[in-house]
C-alpha cells in the first residue's frame, strides 16, 4: 500500500500531477485572497501538496478513476464483515467453531483490522495487501486479548491471518494460525460500511 515509485502510474500522479495541482491550488488561493490573513500565508505549494495528498489518502483513493488508472491497485474492503471461524482447538472432543466479526479501517496508505468474538477481541499490528495469480489477499498479524471474565480459561496470544477477497461475492475467506499452536479457517460476508466497534 501507499506510494510505489516503481509503478509508472504512481510516478506520473505523485511526482507530476499532484505537484502541479498543488501549485495551482496555491496560486488560486492567492488570487482569491490577494491580501491573505496571517494564517493563510503558509499555504505554499508544499502545504497545498500535503493537503491534496491527505484528501487523496483519506477519501479519493477509492474513486473509480484511480482504480481504472492503476493508482489504487488494491481492493476497498472498508467496513464490517460478519462470519464464522473454525479452529483445530477442541472442547469436549469437538473442534471449536465460533461466530466472529471483523471491522476494517482503510486509507490509501494504511489498513487495520479489528476482530470481535463473544469472549475476546483482537487488533492488527501489521496489515497489508498482496496479489498472487490475479487474486487479492489481505494479510495481517494480530494481538488477541480475552475479556476480563475469560482470562482464567483463555490466554493473550498473537497470530497471523491470510484472507482472500472475493469481490463478486463480497466475501473474505482464508485461514489463520496463532502462537498457541492452533489454526483454522475464516469466512466473512460483507455486512455494512459503518463500524460498530463490538461483537
Amino acid at each position: 500500500m501507499g506510494v510505489n515509485l516503481f509503478k509508472t502510474s504512481h510516478i506520473i500522479f505523485f511526482a507530476a500531477i499532484l505537484p502541479l495541482g498543488s501549485f495551482l491550488l496555491s496560486w488560486l488561493l492567492y488570487q482569491i485572497f490577494p491580501n491573505p490573513p496571517f494564517w493563510m500565508e503558509t499555504i505554499t505549494p508544499l502545504y497545498a501538496y500535503i493537503i491534496l495528498y491527505g484528501l487523496f489518502d483519506r477519501y479519493a483513493w477509492s474513486w473509480w478513476i484511480f482504480k481504472a488508472t492503476g493508482i489504487s491497485y488494491f481492493p476497498d474492503v472498508r467496513g464490517r464483515w460478519k462470519g464464522e471461524q473454525s479452529s483445530t482447538f477442541e472442547e469436549n472432543g469437538n473442534k471449536v467453531k465460533v461466530q466472529a466479526v471483523i471491522e476494517v479501517e482503510q486509507t490509501f496508505s494504511k489498513v487495520s483490522v479489528r476482530a470481535y468474538y463473544e469472549k475476546s477481541k483482537s487488533e492488527s499490528t501489521v496489515a497489508n495487501f498482496s496479489e498472487f495469480n490475479g487474486k487479492n489477499y489481505l494479510f495481517y498479524t494480530y494481538d488477541n486479548d480475552p475479556s476480563s471474565l475469560e482470562r482464567g480459561t483463555m490466554q493473550i496470544h498473537r497470530g497471523s491471518t491470510k484472507l482472500e477477497y472475493l469481490s463478486k461475492e463480497k466475501r473474505l475467506m482464508g485461514s489463520y494460525f496463532n502462537g498457541l499452536g492452533n489454526k483454522g479457517d475464516m469466512d466473512f460476508q460483507f455486512e455494512q460500511k459503518e463500524l460498530i466497534g463490538r461483537f
